[in-house]
């Protein structure tokens, strides 16, 4: 590949590193592997204030703020850690669900508490607001009785509830401005339909979508009367933007991008009309299609004030103020944007600690696969490594390419929780390749076929071809790449390993897949989308290629070194996995570091586990790849955490910090 096929876009500003790290010149990793603390961040309609939840020690705490006024921080009260929340349309009030010790409450809470207490509207072990304004609030209710269980038009004037349906096989419902009950989306045996509410009550679908589209297929926006949905469906190879007309049932393609999917989240819709006024797609950046033209000079304008992906997360009821969210590889940061003034309100970052600290640049990459399909990655360059700003490290660096999950997982482009781990990494020296590879979603239903029965094929191949470019291109050091996963991406890394030793020196593989077998056999995979896409092993011939496609079973070819970390209640990937992997590898010599997490399952939850895992993770990388490692502390201490393998190793990795220290 040429140089030029990396495509360039505007980097966070940075500061010089030094040639050699050392842990003088990193952040830490309490700092950097935090979670969010603002989230749910709302605007009110009449676009006056801007509400939040904010997450600490003590739990999750309602916030208002007037934009108007003084910046003055309110807390709300609720009585109860806040599960969801959104403004009632009059914006003085607010619907919001509560944890309690017996289960959740919908509350309406006035936003001044001088105009009276919180009132409960329903109760049970799990409730969902799926529409307010200022008379009505629809929501669907689960408790231990029938006749409480279902979708409520609850009257705020205190006369009552309506039933409006049963929930049935339905997990998510549309109701128009009158709070009438217009869509909905139900599960089948081949994923799930959208349908439409007639006149009968009866549920009419008018789309289907397969369970992988989750995310880009649902209901956009309805008119204020619901005769006519927005929809995003996939009729054809990318999702597209579609009008359905209830009566007649004629579906109108609005808007269609042939490169990538049309996503349901994140577009603008016409306040008068209901009618979208853009949506977006990712091609590892957000784009952003305009159905109304006259909002492209407003995104202009915002697009100069910082770098990064601007998303539009809410609109005022008059469409005259957008809450805005910018995302560029690290915290998001949220402003309100004023269209007739063409001002930002400044809020805030989502992330405590990090405002003072220059962080890597984010750029994307685009790598041809050996067979011509695009790759898309992101790749992450340490402060001060590119002093020309021309997207290549001044000097190939020491690398590690990240192997997403599931392998269908696209959607993680540019999320705090994925994020976070990268800017670690990249602060400790490496450039880091978040590598994008066929199977993802996205790109259409051509790219995810691409990676059917894929496993540690070409699917393993496009991992290889980038961390080849990245030599190429001037960004990896030949010898100094390792690879990292988890989940899907434990399973790449440990094929890697045995398939491709002489590209990646090293692996770190979390809560991964080793017996491609198993995992097809387990309740996980027992459905018709696992056998079509993975494959079938009630097959005699498929099966001789899952069990080559399985690691375990070419584990005398896993000589370089690797890390292996699970948590024991993994629902998905059995801890069995890891446990098999590493007495195999154990038994042909090799010292395998192997952290087990007894209180974690599939996806870890608690930041004192990542920052366990990166408290070895970072010294391993250290001694296999040469970059910056903070030494390893009390992380042990604050969370549960048992080293089954390795232990001598990961002891030595200490005692040779204090050493230095």
């Amino acid at each position: 590949m040429h140089r030029n096929s990396l495509t360039i876009a505007a980097g966070l500003l940075a500061v010089p590193l030094l040639a050699d790290p050392s842990f003088a010149d990193t952040i830490p990793r309490r700092v950097l592997i935090a979670d969010v603390d603002h989230t749910s961040v709302q605007i009110s309609p009449d676009g006056m204030r801007v509400g939040w939840v904010f997450t600490d020690s003590a739990g999750r705490h309602l916030f208002t703020r007037n934009l108007n006024g003084p910046s003055q921080d309110v807390e709300i009260a609720t009585g109860g850690a806040v599960v969801a929340w959104q403004w009632v349309n009059d914006s003085n009030r607010l619907a919001v669900v509560a944890s309690r010790a017996n289960g959740t409450t919908l509350l309406i809470v006035p936003t001044n508490l001088q105009d009276g207490e919180p009132r409960t509207l329903a109760s049970g072990s799990r409730v969902r607001v799926i529409g307010a304004n200022a008379t009505d609030v629809v929501a669907s209710v689960v408790t231990s009785s029938a006749d409480s269980t279902g979708v409520f038009r609850i009257h705020l004037d205190g006369s009552g509830a309506d039933k409006l349906a049963d929930i049935g096989d339905a997990d998510a419902w549309w109701v128009d401005r009158s709070m009438r009950l217009i869509a909905a989306r139900i599960q089948n045996e081949n994923g799930f339909a959208l349908a439409y509410r007639r006149a009968d009550n009866a549920w009419v679908a008018f789309t289907q979508a397969e369970p992988l589209d989750g995310l880009p297929v649902g209901v956009v926006s309805a008119s204020p009367d619901g005769s006519k949905l927005y929809y995003v469906a996939r009729e054809g190879d990318t999702t597209a933007l579609f009008e359905l007309d209830v009566a007649s049932e004629k579906k109108t393609e609005l808007l269609r991008d042939p490169e990538a999917d049309i996503l349901t989240p994140g577009g603008t819709v016409d306040p008068k009309t209901g009618r979208p006024s853009s949506v977006v797609s990712y091609h590892v950046r957000l784009q952003r299609h305009f159905l109304d033209k006259s909002l492209r000079a407003d995104i202009d304008a915002l697009a100069k004030l910082r770098p990064g992906d601007v998303s539009i997360i809410g609109q005022s009821a008059d469409d005259s103020r957008w809450l805005m969210r910018w995302l560029n590889g690290g915290p998001a940061h949220y402003a309100v944007w004023d269209r007739k003034t063409k001002h930002a309100i400044d809020l805030f970052d989502d992330v405590p600690g990090l405002q003072d600290k220059t962080l890597a640049s984010r750029r994307p990459l685009t790598v041809h696969a050996r067979d011509g399909l695009d790759l898309r990655c992101d790749v992450y360059l340490p402060a001060g490594s590119d002093k020309n700003n021309d997207g290549i490290p001044d000097q190939p660096l020491p690398t590690v390419v990240y192997v997403h999950g599931g392998p269908w997982t696209g959607y993680e482009w540019n999320i705090w929780p994925v994020n976070r781990n990268f800017q670690l990494l990249a602060n400790r020296g490496y450039a880091v390749i978040r590598a994008g590879f066929r199977g993802e979603m996205g790109y259409g239903t051509k790219y995810v076929d691409a990676g059917d029965r894929a496993w540690g094929t070409a699917m393993h191949y496009d991992l290889v071809d980038i961390a080849n470019d990245a030599v190429k291109l001037g960004i990896a050091k030949r010898g100094k790449i390792g690879i990292w996963g988890w989940s899907y991406g434990g399973y790449a890394v440990a094929t890697a390993l045995e398939q491709a030793p002489e590209t990646f020196a090293c692996g770190l593989a979390m809560y991964g897949v080793y017996d491609f077998e198993a995992l097809l056999r387990s309740p996980l995979a027992a459905n018709d989308l696992w056998k079509a896409r993975g494959g079938d092993v009630d097959s005699p011939t498929d099966l001789v290629r899952i069990r080559a496609q399985s690691p375990i079973n070419h584990v005398d070819a896993l000589r370089n070194n690797i890390l292996i970390t699970h948590g024991v209640l993994d629902d998905r990937a059995a801890i069995a996995h890891s446990d098999t992997l590493v007495a195999a590898l154990t038994k042909l010599g090799r010292d395998v570091p192997y952290l087990v997490f007894p209180e974690e399952g599939h996806d870890y939850a608690r930041p004192e586990s990542w920052q366990m895992f990166w408290a070895v993770g970072e010294a391993f990388l250290k001694e296999q790849l040469g970059g910056a490692a903070e030494p390893i502390g009390d992380e042990e201490s604050r969370v549960n955490v048992e080293i089954r393998a390795g232990a001598e190793r990961i002891a030595a990795w200490r005692k040779s910090a204090k050493a230095r220290g």
